[in-house]
């Protein structure tokens, strides 16, 4: 390694830590010096040539993988950029100054799952930071940008974390939610356009699972807590349903269909107790609420009533924040 190479390592290593420590002032003073790292790349999940992995299958064990040698330097399933690895709304803006890629592709800083790509919108939006949002946006980030499994992946994320500014903003600059962001957002026009054209399916999963009536009717371990279903997910629900959503014990508790839960729990008098068998997903699965949860936190007081007289069983609250 020549002395020159070895200098450029120690400046990319310092930025990156700066960056990753959120110092301001460092990565101020070695982007002014040295631009070009606002479109360097890191290998791995932070920077260090590793990245921490679900595993084989069941995929339930998170193991930590060496990036394999030989791919190409800007390969997204091995790298990640700046402007996606900050959370800092100050570092953003001096990297989009400096002429980083809004569009960037790469690992999350997280849990990798192969050929599933992030972007700082993505970051942004997940966090809430409206401002660095707008700014990515205003800058040309792609606000459609969708993962493998058709998802929204801004506006998803942001509902997922219960950011509605940041739903608000994205869908006021013209996202296209996907059916399972718009049931999840109770945008009861756009879910009826979305199946008027047969562009979706009603059951298609996303990538943690979850249909379009899980997303209107249900939370679960991938959604921050909070109280924000209304009449508009009650109305998207009725939709979905209307052209033949499959629906199960606890759409139907969280919608507080009486007639419904009494005919699903007389022909299957096990439901209330049998353990539910989760899935094993490459990006994990979402744990749905059980009946009783669920009615619980749409005040249905008659179906509550009801499933414990039957024995219904609960899940901790805090399950699902």
């Amino acid at each position: 390694m020549t002395g020159s190479q070895s200098g450029r390592e120690h400046i990319a290593d310092q930025f990156f830590n700066a960056v990753r420590s959120d110092n301001v002032q460092t990565v101020r003073r070695l982007l002014t010096a040295h631009p070009e790292l606002a479109r360097a790349r890191w290998p791995g999940r932070a920077g260090d040539g590793r990245m921490r992995s679900l595993g084989a299958s069941p995929y339930n064990r998170h193991t930590w993988m060496t990036v394999p040698g030989g791919h190409e330097p800007e390969d997204p399933r091995f790298t990640s950029a700046p402007v996606i690895y900050t959370r800092n709304d100050e570092i953003l803006t001096l990297l989009v100054a400096a002429g980083a890629d809004v569009n960037a592709k790469g690992t999350s800083g997280d849990l990798e799952t192969p050929e599933w790509f992030y972007t700082p919108l993505w970051r942004a939006a997940h966090d809430g930071r409206l401002a660095s949002v707008r700014l990515l946006v205003e800058h040309g980030a792609d606000i459609d940008y969708k993962d493998p499994d058709g998802c929204h992946q801004a506006l998803k994320t942001a509902a997922e974390n219960g950011r509605l500014e940041v739903c608000d903003y994205l869908l006021s600059r013209g996202a296209t939610p996907d059916l399972i962001t718009a049931s999840m957002l109770g945008l009861v026009e756009r879910v009826d356009a979305i199946i008027a054209s047969g562009r979706q399916a009603i059951d298609a999963r996303d990538g943690h699972g979850r249909s379009a009536l899980d997303a209107a009717t249900l939370l679960d371990t991938y959604r921050a807590c909070h109280t924000g279903l209304h009449a508009g997910h009650d109305q998207t629900a009725e939709i979905l349903i209307a052209h033949g959503a499959a629906v199960d014990l606890e759409h139907a508790a969280s919608l507080g269909q009486m007639d419904i839960v009494h005919e699903m729990v007389q022909q299957d008098s096990e439901a209330l107790t049998r353990p539910r068998r989760i899935k094993a997903l490459i990006g994990g699965a979402a744990i749905r609420e059980s009946p009783l949860r669920a009615a619980k936190r749409r005040n249905r007081t008659e179906v509550v009533t009801y499933l414990v007289r039957h024995g219904a069983v609960d899940d901790p609250p805090a399950l699902y924040c």
